[in-house]
């Protein structure tokens, strides 16, 4: 290749590299007045930043670094979270209607009282979070990484946990009402007063180790 290609196949990354970081007016704008609807925050530095209460429905926010951010009562709905950073972030009471975390790493967050009502979690790590009381119903959680998870009392009404890790899990007192199991794996993890009517087991791994294939077909 010649130095003319080198040079035109460099500028196109470079270009390519700015248009999907974050727009400096939109971080700018969130971090004064922690309000940014619809703004463009992907690859957005945000660890350790204060998001207390911040409105960000319908941000994009792929891939955004948001490790150890307090995020306590935030607006994300809508949100475009895909393999965003969210480990031990603090979420709690946040409101994540319909936000897509797919790929998203919430390693260790506390996402205690939080609305995922609807949310898509699809090989999301949420290995070691805190999801107590937390609303999940009908959210996305397939082949999700949920072990040593904290889901006491949460509202797992019928979410999709397909091929979901909830090993060593507690999930005593949780609503799994209606949600599909097929090929999760729940080795370890506690189901105390958990309310399985209506759940689909399907090569899915129990507590116990031993296999429910009661709702296969």
């Amino acid at each position: 290749m010649n130095r003319v290609s080198v040079g035109i196949v460099a500028t196109a990354l470079l270009a390519a590299s700015a248009s999907i970081a974050a727009d400096p007016a939109d971080l700018e704008r969130l971090l004064t007045t922690n309000s940014c609807p619809e703004c463009d925050l992907g690859r957005a530095d945000l660890v350790d930043a204060d998001l207390a209460g911040a409105d960000l429905t319908d941000a994009y926010m792929a891939t955004a670094d948001l490790r150890g951010a307090l995020m306590v009562g935030a607006d994300l709905t809508d949100a475009y979270m895909r393999s965003a950073n969210l480990s031990d972030a603090d979420l709690t009471d946040a409101v994540l209607i319909n936000t897509y975390f797919d790929g998203a790493t919430l390693t260790g967050a506390t996402l205690a009282g939080a609305d995922l009502t609807n949310a898509g979690l699809r090989i999301a790590s949420l290995r070691e979070a805190n999801l107590t009381g937390a609303i999940l119903a009908n959210a996305n959680l397939t082949n999700a990484n949920i072990r040593f998870a904290i889901l006491r009392d949460a509202d797992l009404t019928g979410a999709n946990l397909t091929g979901a890790i909830l090993s060593d899990a507690d999930l005593t007192g949780a609503n799994l009402a209606g949600a599909n199991l097929e090929r999760a794996i729940l080795r370890g993890a506690i189901l105390a007063d958990a309310d399985l009517t209506g759940a689909i087991f399907c090569n899915t791994t129990m507590p116990d180790g031993v296999l429910n294939n009661t709702g296969c077909p």
